[in-house]
C-alpha cells in the first residue's frame, strides 16, 4: 500500500552512489522519506495534507500500511542495507516484523564483509538499526572495517576526517578523477557520529523535551575497551565514558564483560538511565559512576 499510496515519488533516483560501489534505489528510499516527512509534519498539525497545484498529494494516518517487505519473507525487492534500514528507522515495520526484518539487515550485512553500501541516504540509520535489533555485534565490526567501503578505508590512505566519498584519495590513483564531488570534510557518511554518541556512549536526546532539558542514557558497549564522548547542552557539557573493568564471566555458551559507566549530567537537566540487568533509573544533575554487563 505504501508503495502505491507514494508513487508519485517513483522514478526519481533518491540513493546516492558513492565510490561507485553502492547501490542506486527508488521508492524503496522514497517511500521511507515521504513517510517520515509526513509524520514529522502531522507532529506540528495533526491532519496536515501536503499539496501541490491543487491536488492533495498525500496525508499520513498512523493505521495505514507503509510497509513494503515481502509479507513472509520479510526481503525487499532490492535485499540491500538501505532497503532495510530506513523501514526501521521511520518505523514503517510492525512490531512483530522488527526481529526479522532486523535480521535479514544483519544478513546483508555480513554478506557485504561488513563493508558499507548504503549510499548517503541509508548511512545514517545503518547502525542504529543493527543495534536496536539485537545486531551491535554487526555494527562495531562495520565502524572497524577498513576494506572499501568502509569507515577506516580512507584512514589507510591518510584521512584525518571524514570524506564525500571513500575513496576521495588513494595512494594508488590519488585523487582518481573525482574532484568534480570532492569534499574532504563532509557529513553525509560522516553521520555514523550520530550512532556513536547515541548507542555506543549512549547520550540520546527526549523527543518530548528538546534541548537536552531532559535525555536519555543507554550505552551499548562491545569490541573496544572504552570509549568517551561530550557534548555542550544549552544547559552545560554532557559527558558519558564507558570503560571495561578486570572483571568477566565466561561459559561454554557466551562471555560477559563488565564495563564501568561514568556520566555527567549538568545542572537544571535530568536523565533517564537504562543499562543491562538494571531497572530504569531518574537521575537528577550531578556525576555518576555505574557498572553493567555486556554479554
Amino acid at each position: 500500500q505504501g508503495a502505491k499510496r507514494y508513487a508519485y515519488i517513483k522514478g526519481g533516483k533518491m540513493g546516492v552512489t558513492c565510490a561507485g560501489v553502492t547501490k542506486t534505489i527508488n521508492e524503496e528510499t522514497g517511500v521511507p522519506f515521504a513517510v517520515e516527512e509526513l509524520r514529522c509534519l502531522k507532529r506540528f498539525k495533526p491532519g496536515m495534507i501536503w499539496r501541490k497545484a491543487g491536488g492533495t498529494m498525500a496525508v499520513y494516518n498512523d493505521n495505514d500500511d507503509y510497509d513494503y517487505t515481502d509479507p513472509e519473507t520479510g526481503r525487499t525487492r532490492d535485499d540491500t542495507q538501505c532497503s532495510y534500514a530506513l523501514p526501521l528507522a521511520y518505523k514503517m515495520v510492525k512490531p512483530e516484523r522488527i526481529e526479522q526484518i532486523g535480521n535479514l539487515l544483519s544478513e546483508v550485512t555480513k554478506e557485504s564483509d561488513y563493508r558499507v553500501y548504503t549510499g548517503f541516504f541509508g548511512t545514517t540509520p545503518l547502525c542504529p538499526m543493527l543495534t536496536e535489533t539485537g545486531h551491535e555485534d554487526d555494527a562495531f565490526r562495520l565502524i572497524s572495517q577498513t576494506k572499501c567501503p568502509s569507515w577506516l578505508y580512507p584512514v589507510t590512505q591518510g584521512a584525518t576526517s571524514v570524506w564525500e566519498r571513500w575513496d576521495s584519495f588513494t595512494l594508488e590513483n590519488g585523487f582518481g578523477g573525482h574532484n568534480s564531488m570532492n569534499s574532504f570534510n563532509h557529513y553525509s557518511l560522516g553521520a555514523v557520529l550520530e550512532w556513536m554518541y547515541m548507542y555506543v556512549l549512549g547520550i540520546r536526546p527526549d523527543e518530548n523535551n528538546p534541548g537536552y532539558r531532559r535525555f536519555i542514557l543507554e550505552p551499548h558497549a562491545g569490541l573496544y575497551d572504552n570509549a568517551c564522548a561530550e557534548i555542550e547542552s544549552p544547559y552545560g557539557k554532557i559527558r558519558a565514558e564507558w570503560k571495561k573493568s578486570d572483571n568477566c564471566e565466561i561459559s561454554h555458551e557466551k562471555s560477559c564483560a563488565e564495563y564501568i559507566y561514568h556520566v555527567i549530567i549538568p545542572e537544571n537537566t535530568a536523565a533517564l538511565l537504562h543499562l543491562p540487568g538494571r531497572e530504569e533509573t531518574q537521575l537528577g544533575s550531578g556525576e555518576y559512576c555505574f557498572t553493567f554487563l555486556n554479554q
